[in-house]
This record gives C-alpha cells, sequence and structure tokens, in this order.
C-alpha cells in the first residue's frame, strides 16, 4: 500500500485537511480536488482507467489536462504541489486495492523535478507499490539534464541544510546524490 504519514503520538482522526492536489479522470470534464473530505467521498469507477498520471507540478497538469493527454492516453491526471499529499497517497492506495480486487495492474508515470524532493516523490510512489502497481519514473535526472541536453546543475543552498532521507541515500546513485546537494 502507498504509505501515509502519521503524527507520533498525536490522533489526527476526523481531521480535514485543504486540497494540495486534484485529479482529473478520462473522458469527464470533473475534476476532484484531494482535501481530506474530497478524497473520503471520491467513488472510484470500475473499469475506468488503470494508469495514472501524477505530476508534481500543478501547472504542468493543467497543460496536460488542457491538451487532453488523458482521454487521448485514458489514464487519469494527479497534479500536486510538490510532495504528494496524504489525501492523494490515500487515494492510490484505494485505487491500488480496488485494482488488486479485480486482478488487474496499475501504472502509476511519475513526473517530477530534477531535485531531491522530486526524486523523493517518485520513490515514496514506488515504495508504496506491490506487484499490483508498476511505478515509472519520467522525470529528468541531474545526470541525464548534464550528459544529455547539457543543462548546467543550479545551487540548491536550501537543500543542503535539509537532512537527506535514508530512501534517497539507498536509491540514488552517488554520483546523482553529489550533483544534487553540491
Amino acid at each position: 500500500m502507498i504509505p501515509t504519514a502519521k503524527a507520533k503520538g498525536v490522533n489526527l482522526s476526523g481531521m480535514l485537511k485543504e486540497a494540495n492536489s486534484e485529479l482529473h479522470e478520462p473522458r469527464s470534464e470533473d475534476k476532484v480536488m484531494l482535501s481530506t473530505e474530497e478524497e473520503e467521498n471520491y467513488v472510484i469507477p470500475e473499469y475506468s482507467y488503470n494508469k495514472i498520471l501524477y505530476v508534481e507540478k500543478r501547472g504542468y497538469k493543467d497543460l496536460i489536462v488542457a491538451n487532453g493527454f488523458q482521454d487521448r492516453y485514458d489514464l487519469a491526471v494527479i497534479g500536486s504541489q510538490g510532495e504528494s499529499s496524504e489525501a492523494s497517497r490515500r487515494l492510490l492506495a484505494r485505487i491500488q486495492k480496488a485494482s488488486r480486487s479485480r486482478g488487474e495492474k496499475i501504472t502509476i508515470l511519475c513526473v517530477h523535478d530534477a531535485d531531491l524532493m522530486g526524486h523523493d516523490i517518485y520513490l515514496t510512489l514506488k515504495d508504496g507499490g506491490d506487484e499490483t502497481v508498476d511505478v515509472v519514473d519520467l522525470g529528468l535526472s541531474m545526470m541525464e539534464a548534464i550528459t544529455t541536453l547539457g543543462l548546467k546543475p543550479e545551487e540548491a543552498k536550501e537543500e543542503k541544510t535539509h537532512r537527506i532521507s535514508d530512501k534517497l541515500l539507498r536509491n540514488l546513485p552517488e554520483n546523482e546524490l553529489w550533483l544534487l546537494t553540491r
């Protein structure tokens, strides 16, 4: 299951949080704001989609949806502002459970920035899956940006002060970590 955050020693049940993410289904004009309440009330459509494009930047999601990408490729699009919200992770876990009960697999395509937070978003989605979920990294890595596209890395001053998670240390190549933290 996709992991959900828990506050140490604090009961957060019943607490409502505002929407940080939104979901667009294929072949539908509706969008679901993924607040706590909206996520809980969202009915997962049976046989509607088995692919989800998770986009770290909500603004890019708007461009994707405006161009009908979700209809053309029969997938749901979730746009978030940075790290996935608790509500979007709960929704992904519910979609995963519904797919598993039907004997289906789902694919999550993850578009993220080439920074530590972007890689963390992808790894959080990947770590939460099981054999019924394929999580595909569509984000640009720093090595690809430098070696393939010839781009120069930006200074990442604020990220230097943050502790690098064990998840990133275990999963990112040493040269990528060096580029992201220098």
